[in-house]
Parts: structure tokens; sequence; C-alpha cells
């Protein structure tokens, strides 16, 4: 449902579960409209969005935890 007017949307063909509360998401969606978590991980050195897994970022070479 819109956030705005409360009308029902159509559910993206693109989309993700998210990784906190399960809802389906828009694959591009930075965060979760439901309840709010970030959907990608970021380096916390330069900001480059990293997949899930990976010890180090592809960009700068920042240990991720």
């Amino acid at each position: 449902f819109c956030p705005e007017c409360g009308a029902k949307m159509e559910v993206a063909t693109n989309t993700v579960a998210c990784p906190k509360c399960g809802q389906q998401v828009d694959a591009n969606a930075k965060f979760c409209p439901h309840c709010g978590a970030q959907m990608q991980a970021v380096c916390p050195k330069c900001g480059q969005a990293v997949s899930g897994g990976v010890k180090f970022c592809p960009n700068c070479g920042e240990k991720l935890k």
C-alpha cells in the first residue's frame, strides 16, 4: 500500500526479501519501506555498496565487519 495515500500498489517484478522483516522490497531500494532496514551493505570508508559475504571493499580495500 502507498505510504502517502493508502492506495493498493502493484508488487514490483524485481523484488528481494528484506533481511530484517522478510517483506518483498524493490531490488533497487536502499531501505525497506516496511521496517526501515538498510537493504544494501555499504563500506564505512568510501560508501560503496557491497554484496553480502565479502570481507573487503572492492572499491577501496577497507576491511568490512
